[in-house]
């Protein structure tokens, strides 16, 4: 049935709350809500405001529950579906969400925003295909909303079968659109062209909580040397948790930006004089696309969040490393790649140190090979070489693990595609989502990790050596296709780098008989990476301050001239 009318008194919290939030106080606002719905009796119209409002504090399985409270009275209600498919996608109910946004589309099949998050279900479970064609019926309809255009250029990097050509053309139309979208930038900037002065510096990310980006941002943060740089951090969160708080003590400029405009962001990072503005959202979520093609900054940098380029022809640079990048890939992009010493990520756990585990095989009798990361990221290509390894050691196992691996679409996904290559359901296992800790702990259960290509794994890599995990990757031209490679140069393995699916299937066999031969493999590779130049967290953040001087000494040079 319709949900009733509202009653004066929700009509009253309604505008009282709105209020509050329009004024910053959501945490208000959510308790008033919460206080009148318990008087109301669970009033339908406060539900579906509290759903806004826990979504907004990062309350998301609250929203999901609120909004089942809802359906209670009107199944078919579309704001309650809409808002539990985002709850839904952010605790891991991706079917469940997949449908929400499906009867939001029933009702009305050209909802831009119910495409577009469709589009994102269907990532989250790692249709490709699917999900490019959500993307690309919204643009059809609406091409005046610059995050379906991101969403399209930052999945195209999933498909298998588009032309690196075509990906980075696609960047640069994009990019250009984009730029068009953001509005003029300045003319010319009130800071001082000083190139050896002390450095105003700031963070721009949607991602300062327990996420991947964190643990490349963290030692950043911490040993950053304040004597010769002003820090500065522009949150786009509206929520926080121990990893916020613990980067909000280590930054003396710390901006919570989340409910700003992004004209009214653009006004404060030019009010706060930013000489290089590092954006590490990019065209991932929660990002501030437009504030950041309009240039506040007279440096714009794409650094960790998206691992291509930009295609914005207002961002200076790219910082990468000089494993990253093949000449094709780097004929394609707007962004100047500003190559860091070594590595252009270092890593920093975020939780207490793992002993490496020993190797299975050890205890099983067989090899155990495992891949850890998202679902997006498997392609047929993968599935081929994995099979091909499977059978090539009868009796070994491969074990799937992310967190929407629990789901049922997911597993008949994988399923399907092994079962095309002779490979039953017995030789095959899903675990879904654990917290950071017990994920790393799962390493233990595999002898070797078959990273994904093309596109590779990027944090999923890091603990897999973190914790002494060997693993095989597959090179390929693009940052994202390019990131086990760096690594395992990063650890002194470049035997376990693939030019071809081919060798990719004779290195994880050689890795196999490894493995058996030597029962301490998982230490060695352990303090490889411990050692490495992607843990040397002092060194690394005096070449990352080393290469924003020169960026900087470069801008200053550009004012001379002109």
């Amino acid at each position: 049935m319709p949900l009733p009318p509202p009653s004066s008194r929700t009509v009253a919290v309604l505008t009282q709350a709105q209020a509050l939030m329009q004024r910053g106080q959501a945490a208000a606002a959510m308790k008033l809500c919460e206080q009148a719905v318990e008087g109301e009796n669970g009033d339908p119209l406060l539900l579906l405001e509290m759903i806004n409002l826990y979504l907004h504090l990062g309350r998301h399985d609250d929203a999901y529950q609120a909004g089942l409270k809802v359906l209670e009275i009107d199944p078919e209600e579309p704001s309650a579906h809409f808002n539990m498919g985002l709850a839904g996608m952010r605790t891991n109910r991706y079917e469940a969400a997949l449908g929400h946004f499906q009867t939001v589309l029933k009702h009305d099949p050209q909802n831009v925003r119910a495409l577009t998050n469709l589009g994102g279900v269907y990532f989250g479970l790692g249709f490709i295909k699917e999900s490019l064609a959500q993307y690309r019926e919204a643009l059809r309809l609406d091409e005046s909303v610059p995050g379906i255009w991101q969403n399209y250029i930052s999945i195209l990097n999933y498909d298998e079968e588009a032309p690196l050509s075509f990906v980075m053309d696609q960047h640069r139309v994009v990019g250009e659109k984009l730029q068009a979208m953001a509005g003029p930038r300045p003319a010319a900037y009130a800071n001082d062209p000083s190139p050896n002065r002390r450095l105003r510096i700031g963070y721009l990310s949607g991602d300062f909580i327990m996420h991947p980006a964190s643990h490349y941002v963290e030692p950043v943060l911490r040993l950053h040397d304040k004597n010769v740089i002003d820090l500065y951090a522009y949150s786009l969160i509206t929520w926080s948790d121990p990893v916020t708080e613990s980067f909000r003590s280590c930054v003396p400029n710390w901006r919570d930006v989340g409910m700003l405009g992004d004209d009214q962001l653009f006004d404060l990072i030019q009010a706060d004089k930013i000489d290089i503005l590092i954006d590490l959202s990019g065209h991932t979520a929660r990002n501030r696309i437009l504030t950041v093609a309009r240039k506040p900054a007279p440096v714009m940098v794409n650094w960790i969040g998206y691992l291509n380029t930009l295609g914005i022809p207002g961002i200076d640079y790219s910082l990468l490393d000089p494993h990253l990048l093949s000449p094709a890939a780097d004929a394609g992009f707007v962004d100047r790649p500003w190559a860091l010493p070594e590595t252009a990520y270092c890593y920093t756990p975020l939780v207490t140190y793992r002993r490496p585990a020993p190797s299975p095989v050890f205890r099983k009798g067989h090899i155990t090979f495992g891949c850890f990361n998202n679902p997006a990221k498997l392609s047929q290509a993968a599935f081929a070489a994995w099979a091909e390894i499977l059978h090539s050691l009868p009796d070994s196992h491969l074990i799937f693990k992310y967190k929407t691996f629990d789901s049922p679409m997911v597993q008949n996904r994988v399923l399907r595609a092994m079962a095309a290559h002779g490979i039953g359901p017995d030789r095959l296992s899903f675990q879904g989502y654990s917290p950071l800790g017990p994920f790393l702990d799962g390493f233990a259960d595999i002898d070797i990790a078959l990273d994904t290509f093309p596109y590779t794994g990027v944090t999923t890599t890091m603990h897999t050596l973190w914790v002494g995990t060997p693993m095989v990757t597959l090179t390929g031209d693009t940052p994202m296709q390019r990131f086990g490679r760096s690594a395992l140069l990063s650890i002194g393995r470049p035997d376990w780098i693939a030019a071809s699916p081919k060798d990719y299937v004779a290195i994880a066999l050689r890795l196999a008989e490894e493995v058996k031969a030597d029962p301490g493999l998982r230490q060695k590779v352990q303090r490889r990476m411990h050692s490495s130049s992607m843990m040397r967290h002092e060194i690394f953040v005096r070449n990352l301050e080393t290469a924003y001087r020169a960026m900087w000494q470069a801008w200053c040079t550009r004012q001379g001239a002109a």
